[in-house]
């Protein structure tokens, strides 16, 4: 452990705890044990769709597939469903997770979801990279949550027993820092009310969006359809669609559950680069919005 992770090394770590860079400080260091090619940090909490912490997951495709991830492909994941079951903290190859026998699965292509005996889940969410290995670290939290660590290795380089022993070896030790980082960043989710929240995330969409977009958006995360905002705003509802298929593109996505996902990503780190607040009340997100046909 010292020849990977020294006293100086955790001493930056522990500085970086209250920092939005540190799961990739962390996984920086990790890499350093056992290599691999991409990452993805996801929060659980009971049957919501997770937040997408951080990843190093590139610009364009790869990076949108998350938003398709946490928009709905997540409920078939096998981690997703242990997780629902009390995952026990720890290293869990996913070629074991997918031997169980309560396990959900696609039973054929859709928009979202491509079938595939070459993925170890058995499909794929578009655009995410393919024929990847993973390695998960599972964090369990107070309550129904649960993070988790995804490692991703390309070229069908599969993870080994004594990597992930000696992942085994730091998880300690991850696991307290994971837990005080989350402590931290719940703290501030937890204590911002709801319609600063909802500002918050509103203002990183906004900066991609014409005005009539943004409150297009707005309504569509509320809850409304497309008839519904035709007729608060007084326009016609294939105009309200037009600004809805534009708003989608800008933001890289096409449906509302996938926008749902990238306004809770936005609002993740909105919550983690505000400062310290005071005591304020404790607010839950915005449900899901509704999802009306094209």
């Amino acid at each position: 452990m010292s020849a990977v992770m020294t006293i100086d090394h955790m001493s930056q770590l522990v500085d970086a705890l209250d920092r939005q860079d540190f799961p990739a400080l962390l996984l920086e260091r990790l890499e350093t044990l056992v290599p691999f090619d991409l990452y993805a940090v996801f929060f659980y909490d009971g049957e919501a769709a997770p937040a997408c912490l951080h990843s190093n997951f590139p610009p364009g495709a790869p990076e949108r597939s998350l938003h398709r991830y946490s928009g709905g492909t997540f409920r078939y994941h096998p981690f997703f469903q242990h997780h629902l079951r009390g995952i026990e903290s720890g290293v869990h190859f996913l070629p074991e997770l997918c031997r169980s026998t309560f396990l959900r699965r696609p039973e054929r292509d859709c928009d979202s979801i491509r079938l595939s005996r070459d993925e170890e889940i058995g499909y794929l969410t578009r655009d995410f990279p393919a024929t990847l290995k993973e390695l998960d670290l599972s964090v369990r939290l107070a309550g129904a949550r649960t993070l988790q660590v995804g490692l991703y290795r390309h070229g069908g380089a599969r993870f080994t027993r004594d990597e992930a022993a000696r992942l085994d070896g730091v998880f300690p030790l991850v696991q307290s820092l994971f837990r005080r980082h989350l402590a931290s960043w719940l703290a501030e989710r937890e204590c911002a009310s709801r319609d600063g929240l909802r500002l918050a995330g509103m203002r990183g969409l906004r900066e991609r969006l014409s005005p009539r977009e943004a409150e297009i958006v707005g309504l569509i995360l509320k809850g409304y359809c497309s008839k519904e905002i035709a007729q608060k705003l007084k326009i016609g509802i294939e105009t309200v669609k037009t600004h809805r298929k534009n708003a989608y593109a800008r933001l890289d996505v096409s449906s509302a559950p996938e926008l749902a996902s990238r306004f809770l990503d936005t609002l993740a780190a909105a919550a983690c680069l505000s400062p310290p607040c005071a005591a304020r009340p404790a607010c839950g997100l915005p449900a899901p919005a509704r999802s009306d046909s094209p």
